[in-house]
């Protein structure tokens, strides 16, 4: 049986993992921070992937 919360949840912590890559991607480009932006668009939306792969069961 799927946990319907914990799904809504993994769903919410996934889109905060690709909004938060976006937006720190973009401070990250207006300061010039050009390490920190690479970072920031690749491995965040990685976290976020592997996030949502996931199973959400009850225990």
């Amino acid at each position: 049986m799927m946990d319907p919360t914990g799904q809504g949840y993994q769903a919410v912590v996934v889109s905060a993992l690709r909004t938060t890559a976006w937006w720190t991607f973009g401070i990250a480009v207006l300061g010039r921070c050009w390490i920190t932006a690479g970072v920031q668009v690749c491995l965040l939306p990685l976290a976020a992937w592997w996030v949502g792969t996931f199973d959400t069961y009850y225990t």
